[in-house]
């Protein structure tokens, strides 16, 4: 049996299904031919250590017996026309081939998450929205491109000078889980003193001064012979810096951006993203409006970091919290505090984080696109498919007013 099929019979489905991770129930429904295959290749696989009685392998035989029955339970729920969400793979072979080739990838990689290659398969599917669901082996497709592309982008880059002391950058990080996209990247304007020496530079005797837009989640893919950019959300990170002094100097295209759909920090990172796609020739964009598993699974994440944080009694929080505003840093008090930070953010917040992902996203394009003609939205969501679709003409040049002289 080869290795992904083993990995996906034994480990990807089993632990779909296990609360502990909460991750909602992906129903993969495969050609009866293919699940007869698969059960034949699992007791080969498994007769010599079965016969044994290793127990360890003999447990994990058994969740791979255990996952036959599930997918063949699968199929026969879609054949009998279940209201439930199906993914059907349509060719086994190319669906395995994909994983195995996107798993490979994925452990080659010069950055990696704290999944191992083997587990991060079971978030993938979190990725998928409605046109994924009906085709999994395009989508498969296009989760191996995203890593391939990766490589195309400098991982930092200071790309333009807004006057003597600001400049403009970009970095990309990784993001913390793969439940979204595989990366981020993050426009910031940078400031040094104007009259720093040689010597202090490559001595690295300066301080720098940040001011951080939100991040973009993207991918990268070419797709109907264009170089396309998936674009799934625009996020401020817990951890951006934003200085005040860079903050006062942007703030007249700041009051000029205002709107009621969206932040002016959220339109000025997107118009960058779109010059910085354009510069490279990338003129097509697709920004998904559903991924279908998504919503399901911060309401887990919620239950979970619920369940956590009630196992700290009001007593303890309220003590814990009075420690920390005392100046305390005791490890203990670091430790609730961290864990409070993150619970808060997925605590009740599956709605924010659905409007976030889906209406707002949209509403805060339209609103850019309507400012700036360079921008063409050639279809809008659920008219071609789920996803809206934008061609970049030009460039847009947000931050051209703030090219002079800073006034001291």
């Amino acid at each position: 049996m080869d290795k992904i099929k083993k990995v996906f019979l034994t480990k990807t489905i089993p632990d779909c299904l296990a609360k502990e991770y909460g991750i909602p129930f992906t129903k993969f429904v495969f050609e009866e031919k293919t699940l007869e295959e698969l059960e034949d290749d699992l007791k080969k696989e498994f007769q010599e250590d079965y016969k044994d009685e290793k127990e360890i392998e003999s447990e994990i035989y058994k969740k791979g017996l255990k996952t036959i029955l599930y997918l063949w339970k699968n199929r026969l729920e879609y054949q009998n026309g279940s209201d439930d969400i199906f993914i059907q793979v349509h060719d086994s072979n190319q669906f395995f081939s994909y994983l195995q080739e996107l798993t490979s990838l994925y452990s080659k990689r010069k950055h990696r998450t704290l999944l191992d290659p083997d587990n991060f398969i079971r978030s993938i599917w979190l990725r998928m929205g409605v046109e994924d669901i009906k085709n999994v082996e395009t989508f498969l497709r296009r989760q191996i491109a995203f890593i391939k592309n990766e490589s195309a982008i400098n991982e930092y880059e200071e790309f333009d000078k807004l006057n003597d002391e600001d400049i403009l950058a970009y970095r990309i990080n990784e993001n913390e889980d793969w439940f979204e996209t595989n990366k981020n990247i993050v426009f910031s304007i940078r400031r040094t003193a104007s009259d720093i020496s040689t010597e202090d530079i490559m001595n690295m005797y300066f301080d720098v001064k940040d001011y951080d837009f939100p991040a973009i989640h993207f991918g990268l893919v070419r797709e109907n012979d264009q170089n396309t950019c998936y674009l799934y959300g625009v996020q401020q990170l817990r951890y951006g810096q934003k200085d005040e002094d860079i903050k006062e100097y942007i703030q007249p295209i700041r009051k000029q951006l205002r709107n009621k759909h969206a932040s002016s920090n959220t339109l000025i990172a997107l118009s960058l993203f779109f010059d910085f796609l354009y510069k490279r020739g990338i003129k097509d964009v697709v920004i998904p409006t559903m991924q279908v598993f998504n919503y399901s699974f911060h309401e887990h994440l919620s239950d979970a970091f619920q369940r956590d944080l009630d196992k700290y009694s009001e007593e303890e929080r309220n003590s814990f919290e009075e420690r920390y505003n005392n100046g305390d840093k005791s490890n203990d008090v670091l430790t609730y505090k961290n864990f409070k930070n993150i619970a808060d953010r997925y605590i009740n917040k599956q709605d924010e984080i659905s409007y976030n992902k889906s209406e707002r996203l949209i509403n805060t394009t339209i609103e850019l696109c309507e400012r700036y003609p360079v921008l063409n939205i050639t279809s809008y969501p659920f008219i071609e498919d789920e996803s809206m679709h934008i061609k970049i003409n030009g460039e847009i040049n947000i931050l051209n007013s703030s090219k002079k002289k800073r006034s001291i």
